[in-house]
Parts: structure tokens; C-alpha cells; sequence
């Protein structure tokens, strides 16, 4: 697995504050599960330009040479989208993902829809593939948004930690619509947002099972080579979807009953 969302690379954003401290998150992430990271920092015009970021990317690159850890990274960005970025993109300033014409993309979370699909399409244009970050946080693009970007050839990625967050039912019912393509994990630092997503990787395996968790795996090695990505648009997924749909929300309403009757046993007993 390739890690292809995270701000491992120190004093480049609001990310890892130290060498030692990346140091200690990719240790962290190679107990998870990657084999390689993409040291995506933020790209917002005013804030995080990539000042000093090849200078802290060669440096981390040869720390982790001297030291025999065996993790690859690789050059990349969390662009922004807005008119400013745009203009920085046509220029050439924003790593893509591994020189590759992927390229990260966050959106204001309140961004409407038609605004950011025109924006895409113009990425397009420009020769470049843009890849949609954490989907789950955009409150107001809806499940037939997202299906439509995928049909654009847009790949959708998630953050593992949403699977224990206030995210979760959102998340789960993209997975359910098999609209995620990627899952990343938007790592900061060691002590907040970290590496430490074990129980929500582990939750994410079972819940999308095998053959998709898979399918989202191989997506990311798929980016870093530049290759197309599988976004299942070939599979015959409609009455798995409904399969899936069914059995999530099941789960779900038996989850609630389950909880509903243990405060109401603990009530009876307190009584």
C-alpha cells in the first residue's frame, strides 16, 4: 500500500514539526501496513507554497538512506482549489504526484457543486488528473456529485481515520455506493492525526471486504506509476450496491436496538 495523502515532510505546513518527528511517523506507518508515502503538503497561495519543500524533501529522503529505513517517499501536494492555485498550477508550481499528471485537490468544505465541477473540468483541460481528497467532509456535494466525478474519470479518495469519527456514517455509505476509490491517511503528526489508525484500517478491510479493499490498495501504486486508475465504473455493480446498501443499514438499526436496550437495562437495574 502507498500512502498517497499525508504531511509527513517537517516545517513545510501545518504537518511534522521536526525531522525526528517524521522520522517517528513513518516508522509508525510501516507498522500500518505502507510501503511507501507521498509527502503531499499543502499548496494554498499566502500560506504554504513550497518554499522550502525540495530542500525538507531531500533532507528526509537521505535521513531515511542513512538510517536503513525502508520506506520510499515520494513528491507531491494538497492543492487547494481556488483561483489562486490555479494560476500557480498553470505554472508550473505544484508537485504532482510523483511527477505523474495526478495531482491532489481539497476543496472548501462548503464549495457547491457546479463551481467544483467547472474547476475540475478546467484541470482537465490544463493536461492534468485531478484526485478528489477526503470526499467525506464536503457537506454540500451529495452521492450523485461524486458519481458523476467518477464518470468524469476523477478518483475519489477517503481518510482511514473516518471510520471512527464523526464521519463515519457519511464514509460508510460511500463505501456502501462504492464510490471511494483510494483510502489515505491524511497523517499531520505523531501526536495528532497520526499513523495510529489500526482499529479503523482493521474496520475498513472488514467492512469493505476483500476484493474492494484490494481494488482501493492497488489504486494507489496504480497513481504513483501514472497509470489509469480502477474506478469499477466496468463492474456490474447495481445489485451488489443494493446487497450492500441493505446489509449496512441493517447493521446499522440493530446497533441503535442494541443500544436502546442496554440504557434501558441499565435503567431497570439502577431502579
Amino acid at each position: 500500500m502507498i500512502d498517497l495523502h499525508s504531511h509527513i515532510l517537517h516545517e513545510t505546513d501545518d504537518g511534522s514539526r521536526s525531522l525526528e518527528e517524521s522520522l517517528s511517523m513513518i516508522e509508525s506507518a510501516q507498522e500500518l501496513g505502507f510501503g511507501g508515502i507521498v509527502c503531499t503538503s499543502h499548496y494554498k497561495v499566502g500560506r504554504a507554497e513550497n518554499e522550502v519543500y525540495e530542500e525538507r524533501f531531500q533532507k528526509l529522503k537521505k535521513t531515511l538512506v542513512e538510517k536503513g529505513i525502508e520506506m520510499e517517499i515520494y513528491r507531491g501536494n494538497e492543492m487547494f482549489l481556488s483561483q489562486d492555485e490555479m494560476e500557480r498550477l498553470k505554472e508550473g508550481k505544484i508537485n504532482t504526484y510523483n511527477g505523474t499528471k495526478y495531482l491532489l485537490i481539497e476543496l472548501d468544505p462548503v464549495m457547491s457543486y457546479l463551481p467544483v465541477k467547472a474547476a475540475l473540468e478546467r484541470i482537465i483541460t490544463l493536461g492534468y488528473r485531478p484526485v478528489l481528497a477526503h470526499i467525506e467532509r464536503y457537506r454540500e456535494l451529495k452521492m450523485k456529485h461524486f458519481r458523476e466525478l467518477k464518470n468524469m474519470g476523477i478518483p475519489l479518495q477517503m481518510n482511514i481515520v473516518s471510520m471512527g469519527n464523526g464521519h463515519r456514517e457519511t464514509v460508510l455509505r460511500y463505501l456502501d455506493g462504492k464510490l471511494v476509490d483510494l483510502f489515505t491517511s491524511d497523517a499531520h503528526r505523531s501526536d495528532k492525526r497520526s499513523y495510529h489508525l489500526e482499529k479503523e484500517l482493521a474496520q475498513l478491510r472488514e467492512y469493505a471486504g476483500e476484493r474492494y479493499f484490494s481494488r482501493m490498495a492497488e489504486n494507489s501504486c496504480r497513481i504513483i506509476r501514472g497509470e489509469k486508475v480502477d474506478l469499477g465504473m466496468g463492474e456490474k455493480e447495481s445489485m451488489r450496491n443494493v446487497y450492500y446498501f441493505i446489509k449496512s443499514t441493517f447493521h446499522r438499526i440493530l446497533k441503535k436496538i442494541e443500544k436502546a436496550y442496554k440504557n434501558s437495562l441499565n435503567t431497570f437495574i439502577r431502579i
